[in-house]
Parts: C-alpha cells; structure tokens; sequence
C-alpha cells in the first residue's frame, strides 16, 4: 500500500493522544508498550517516528531472557548519579517542569511541545511504576511454567507474554511483542529454523490468551499474532535442503486473534490450490483496520486528524470494509 499522509505523521498524532493515555493511566505508565529484548534491532531512528518512539515503553530483557527463576530485569535507562536520586533528583525533575512550563506560556497552542514535555515527564515516573508491572518474581510458580519461563526454548518468549498481560492488568491500551531480529524472515534455512520458532512461541502465546481469560481480561482485549506478510508456496535459494527457503507473499496469508469480540474456533478465507493468492472471503489490510477500529468503537471513515488545513482518514479513502462475519 503506498505511503499515506497518516503514515507519515503517525508520530505527531500518536504524541498527542498521549495526553489523554496518561491522564488515564494515573500518570504512571505509557498507554503503549512494546516488549522486545536488549539485543533486537532498533529501527526507530528515524526523524519522523522520533515521537512515537517518545510514546512507547521499551521493557528490555537480558539476552538469556531471564534469569533461571524467571524474574525480568528492568532497565530503566536512568542516568542520574546515586548521590543525586531522591530528593535531589526530585528537585531537579522540579526545576525543569517549571522552566518547560514558563517555555511553554510563550508558545501558546504549541501541542507538539506540550506533548514531548508530557512524555518526558512520564518517563521519570515510569522508573518506579515500570519496574513494579515488570517484575514477574511475583507470580506463581505455576504461573510461570506455563508460560514456558521454566524451560530454555521458551523462557525469552514466555516472559514477554506474562509481561504483557501484566502491563494490559494495569491499563496499558497497546502492548506490542516482539521477535528478536528478522527471525521469521525465512529466504534461507527454513527446515530447521521454522520449527524451533514454533517451539519458542506457541506456549508462550496460547499460555497468554488462556490467562487473559482466566482473569475477565479477554472479552475487552483483541489479541492479533501475525506477521507483515507471509511466505511463497516456492522455494527460495535451491542449494540443499538445509538451505533453502521462501520468499515474500502478500498475496495469501493467515494470523489468528483471540477476544476481543471475535468468533472462537472458526476460520475466515482461504488461498487457491497453490496456496498463493486469497480467493474466499477475501480480507485486505484495509478490512482488518477498518474491522480492528469497530471493535474499538471507532469508525474508520470519521476518526480523522487535521493536517496541512485538511482532514485525513487513517485509510486515506483507500476501500474498507468492516468484516462483521469475524464477530461473536
């Protein structure tokens, strides 16, 4: 899909709604998180996500994900000296919000500057309230086994998941999981990789969804797995079977939800004999977006946003349609 005018400035639009996140949250943590480990690859450097990077709470992991007992280290960034914490850290966090605020009485309607200010200042507060949701020491033991923390293959994913579940306890709107690296990016060696992928993830992420609805949480929570695209029926670089993988294919792909308001146990569409292209029940990205904000109780077509003078549409008049056969 090209590039729309909302792509482009998802970042302002994201700030600024931030406002309303926190003041929802009780001021203590970021309305959206995404859950990744130290070692994944950070593509948010460019100048025009920069505020959405502001807006997510990055919960890193060690490299082993985890400790064998299972606790997530938290690593709140911070870079105050030890004999300045406390009450003179306090003091300084002080000074500056009453110098951004007599800054910011000069530039009256600035809402991108009141929106950085915002995010910054939950970012302090974040380094206490944070660290309490990350801490998974808590949970039981049988909490913990099934979400796969107790062994190896599955600790890394599993402890993601149980960190998610306890940011969306807490009133985080949008928690985003993610693989380490492109390692589902399969052009070469998909015999023995895609396998032991399967393996890391599919406790973890059933051990979630079975959570979110042993505690009432699942009902108003959509939980999305997928992916950007899927993988051609070919194979890709013939050099051996060790070797060999597959290419792109956005023509034909599948992902499962959970909650939320969606059927259970039932599949949507299907591919041609190949399994290339879609041809049942077709479900383009626009219907999932148009399909996912209805659920929000937002209209794809009236939730807009000013720019340049005029208003966008999230789909930018792109064709949508809300797949209601997808509903419970």
């Amino acid at each position: 899909p090209r590039c729309t005018p909302y792509q482009r400035d998802v970042a302002r639009w994201s700030a600024r709604v931030g406002q309303l996140d926190q003041l929802r949250l009780g001021e203590r943590i970021a309305g959206i998180a995404r859950v990744c480990r130290i070692d994944a690859p950070q593509r948010w450097s460019f100048a025009r996500w920069r505020k959405l990077v502001e807006r997510l709470a990055a919960v890193d992991l060690p490299r082993d994900g985890g400790s064998p007992q299972g606790t997530a280290d938290f690593e709140s960034r911070s870079t105050t000296s030890p004999h300045l914490e406390g009450k003179p850290q306090a003091a300084q966090l002080d000074l500056l919000r009453r110098l951004n605020q007599a800054h910011l009485e000069q530039k009256p309607g600035e809402t991108d500057l009141q929106a950085r200010m915002a995010n910054y200042e939950l970012a302090a507060r974040m380094q206490l309230a944070a660290k309490e949701a990350f801490d998974i020491s808590k949970e039981s033991p049988l909490t913990h086994k099934s979400y796969g923390i107790d062994q190896p293959e599955t600790r890394d994913y599993g402890t993601r998941c149980l960190i998610a579940r306890r940011l969306v306890e807490r009133g985080v709107r949008f928690v985003q999981i993610w693989n380490v690296g492109q390692s589902w990016d399969h052009h070469g060696g998909i015999y023995p990789t895609l396998p032991k992928m399967c393996r890391q993830v599919d406790q973890p992420s059933a051990a979630l969804v079975q959570d979110l609805k042993d505690r009432g949480l699942l009902d108003s929570t959509i939980v999305h797995w997928g992916g950007e695209m899927g993988r051609l029926p070919v194979i890709q670089n013939d050099t051996g079977r060790d070797k060999v993988g597959r290419d792109h294919n956005t023509y034909g792909f599948s992902q499962w939800v959970a909650g939320g308001g969606f059927k259970r146990g039932f599949v949507y569409g299907a591919t041609d004999e190949f399994a290339h292209h879609a041809v049942e029940n077709v479900v383009h990205h626009t219907d999932w977006l148009a399909t996912v904000l209805h659920l929000f109780g937002l209209n794809h077509e009236k939730l807009v946003f000013k720019r340049n003078n005029r208003e966008w549409t999230i789909l930018d008049g792109q064709k949508a349609r809300v797949v209601h056969e997808l509903f419970a």
